[in-house]
């Protein structure tokens, strides 16, 4: 429906429940502002030793609300490089529309397997590499940090990336305010992160659930 809209949109932000409160949405709207064909990444490229940690070598099935391992010396998709980084990401109208086109207009998902494309190997041009590596991602732990960073980056897209630390979580300067999410997500960062995090933005109100 978005990609649809006549409305002129720049980018899509993708935000759970979790990270509230962010900042402002005014404040995001000037700052890509600044960025209106750029999409933006916090990414890296995927040594042996991020995929190891992040499992990529087991395959993972969900079932009842648990994974399970099943599988061992799964083999990484050939022929491209993996990519990955923090899910905090916004997507240009550009991209947002081949997207679209890849996984919903030139294919058909599977309606009870999201990751999987009906009649996949018709599926042709650069929207191949679009189905295929959603099917990979199936049976990993973390998709949400790998998929639309490979995706992008092997894509003609990846000359348009804006590879800087934004977040959006509005982190108040008060213990006690602090939500759970955003606690943890201070705890995560490196000392590095936390001494470049910049938190005069932000101001309230934040947006709120």
């Amino acid at each position: 429906m978005l990609v649809e809209a006549e409305e002129e949109w720049r980018h899509v932000l993708v935000v759970s429940g979790s990270d509230y409160p962010i900042v402002p949405v005014s404040h995001m709207s000037t700052r890509y502002a600044a960025l209106p064909h750029y999409s933006h990444f916090e990414v890296f490229q995927q040594n042996a030793v991020f995929l190891k940690n992040r499992g990529l070598h087991f395959t993972f099935v969900e079932c009842g609300g648990w994974n399970y391992k099943i599988r061992d010396n799964r083999p990484p998709p050939t022929g491209i490089e993996l990519w990955g980084g923090s899910s905090w990401v916004a997507l240009s109208r550009t991209f947002s529309h081949y997207l679209d086109r890849c996984l919903y207009r030139d294919s058909k998902r599977d309606p009870t397997h999201f990751f999987r494309t009906i009649n996949a190997s018709s599926v042709g041009g650069e929207c191949r590499l679009a189905t295929d590596l959603l099917a990979y991602m199936e049976h990993t732990q973390s998709a949400e940090e790998l998929y639309l960073h490979s995706l992008f980056m092997n894509s003609q897209h990846c000359v348009n990336v804006h590879n800087k630390y934004w977040r959006y979580v509005c982190l108040e300067l008060s213990l006690e305010a602090l939500t759970l999410s955003a606690l943890s997500l201070v705890l995560s960062l490196s000392p590095l992160s936390l001494a470049l995090r910049p938190l005069s933005h932000c101001q309230r109100p934040c947006v709120r659930v």
